[in-house]
């Protein structure tokens, strides 16, 4: 139960008590230009480390996590938005903004949106639970499907607010889609509530669920509420997630 915030340039705060190579949950950032790659799921030494990684695709390893490779002498058209480990921790996927999908360890290539005229901006990837295939999600909640995922939302679901992050949830296959006014969509998945109906001071930058599906964190930008009594959290939590503090 330990939740990291990303801080500016690139830095991890650890938020309650934790060491700074301990189990890190949170896999957006508040920082533009970085993004964390999650540790594998299984086993405790697999839990101490992480990764950066940056806009321009460079990878930083810190901790047991392994450095697999990283595009960052590569030409990339647009700058990487998102980054998604595989199972076992020994590969991770790149996404960037214009669709594109690179794949490094024993993350397989599945197909990408690179080269396609896209409607909004790709925003995040997720991998199934096997690691098998995986989604990209566009700002405007359309999510496309490569491998063994499977898309179960609409096409085009009606939202108020881009997306900014997606989750997924390992217990039923499905998946979340989080928007930057805090609202969280659910499809093939149990909904445990948003901030949706919140007067957010900061806009919501992406959540990460529960490993057994039974809730979820969201997390903004900033404090949500300038009132630090109402909310004393930068992660708001839902379901049998718990609050862990100011960040």
């Amino acid at each position: 139960d330990i939740v990291y915030e990303q801080t500016y340039g690139g830095g991890l705060e650890a938020v309650g008590e934790a060491t700074v190579n301990g189990q890190v949950t949170i896999t957006f950032t508040i920082d533009p230009s970085f993004v964390v790659v999650s540790p594998a799921k299984g086993g405790a030494a697999a839990l101490q480390g992480y990764s950066l990684v940056g806009a321009n695709g460079s990878v930083f390893a810190y901790g047991r996590a392994k450095y697999r490779g990283s595009a960052a002498k590569e030409k990339l058209v647009s700058p990487v938005i998102g980054a998604f480990p595989t199972p076992d921790g020994n590969g991770y996927w790149l996404a960037t903004k214009g669709g594109g999908v690179l794949s490094y360890g024993d993350a397989h290539f599945y197909g990408s949106l690179a080269g396609l005229k896209l409607s909004k901006p790709v925003v995040a990837i997720a991998a199934t639970p096997d690691g098998k295939g995986y989604w990209l999600a566009l700002a405007n909640g359309r999510v496309f499907a490569f491998g063994d995922a499977r898309r179960v939302s609409p096409a085009q679901p009606k939202l108020g607010s881009p997306v900014v992050g997606m989750m997924v949830d390992e217990a039923t296959g499905g998946y979340w889609l989080v928007t930057a006014n805090g609202g969280v969509f659910a499809y093939h998945a149990p909904f445990f509530g948003s901030a949706a109906k919140l007067k957010l001071a900061s806009p919501v930058v992406g959540g990460v669920p529960l490993p057994d599906g039974t809730g979820y964190w969201l997390a903004a930008a900033g404090p949500t509420s300038t009132d630090r009594r109402q909310i004393e959290s930068l992660a708001e939590a839902y379901g049998l997630a718990r609050g862990l503090g100011w960040g």
